[in-house]
């Protein structure tokens, strides 16, 4: 996920899921929706000195599903 790389198979579900990301770094903690963390082609929105802690997935509303 944080390689960026557009031929990876997670990044497509965490987009139609809705997903966040939880970025921390020596400054805190903070959330950026998936859409914001990919940036483009193998770029992320992490500086050089924050890694990727958590990825936080909305729970589904009753009577739904995915598949992947």
């Amino acid at each position: 996920v944080c390689h960026a790389d557009s031929a990876s198979d997670p990044a497509p579900a965490l987009l139609a899921l809705d997903a966040e990301a939880v970025i921390a770094g020596p400054r805190g903690e903070r959330r950026l929706p998936m859409t914001g963390f990919f940036q483009g082609t193998l770029t992320t929105a992490l500086g050089g000195d924050e890694l990727l802690a958590a990825i936080r997935i909305p729970r589904p509303a009753a009577g739904t599903a995915s598949r992947f």
